[in-house]
């Protein structure tokens, strides 16, 4: 893949519009998460460009911030670089600061996300009995969990690796899976 992306003019006007201020905030926590320069309009312009280039996640959560602007309605920046073809995000609001991190097998539909979003791979936020999810800010979601349901996540929440939420969670929590039960069987089941 050629090294130099040179995304188009309007979406670095957007990027520094206040439209655009969520997705100006998505970049620069990733840069922050990689260590990468993004302090100045320069850098995060150009780090954007590098996330662009060397992340499908990152392409997959353009396209999504592009969709909600009238005029990139239905437009693929870039389309013959590949996108991540099992990351699925359906949500009306998702605040600035969105992290993905790997996003294979990862389905994100909730009403609204809050600011600093952070989910990993083969996460399901999900439909269920009574509606989607609606979830603050700072919520990390790791590897393999599922949030369904018409249920509240507050904010500052950390949910663990493999645990299945159908409940309300209040601010400032940890959701942890129950502690494994190892029993020996009966003869002959």
């Amino acid at each position: 893949m050629n090294d130099a992306v040179i995304l188009p003019t309007e979406v670095r006007d957007l990027l520094f519009s206040p439209e655009g201020a969520p997705l100006l905030a998505d970049v620069i926590s990733w840069a922050k998460w990689r260590n990468a320069p993004g302090a100045t309009p320069e850098e995060q312009w150009a780090y954007m460009q590098v996330l662009f280039r060397n992340y499908r996640e990152f392409r997959n959560l353009l396209d999504y911030r592009l969709g909600l602007v009238e005029a990139f309605r239905g437009v693929k920046v870039l389309p013959t670089y590949q996108r991540a073809t099992d990351l699925h995000i359906y949500c009306d609001r998702i605040g600035g600061g969105f992290r993905i991190q790997h996003g294979y097998s990862t389905w994100i539909v909730a009403d609204s996300i809050g600011e600093n979003f952070h989910i990993n791979q083969n996460v399901t936020v999900s439909q269920g009995k009574g509606g989607r999810p609606t979830i603050g800010d700072n919520v990390y979601v790791f590897t393999g969990a599922v949030a369904t349901g018409k249920i509240r996540i507050g904010d500052n929440v950390t949910i663990a690796p493999n645990v299945f939420v159908n409940f309300d969670v209040e601010d400032d929590m940890d959701v942890l899976p129950a502690p494994a039960v190892v029993k020996p069987r009966k003869p002959g089941s």
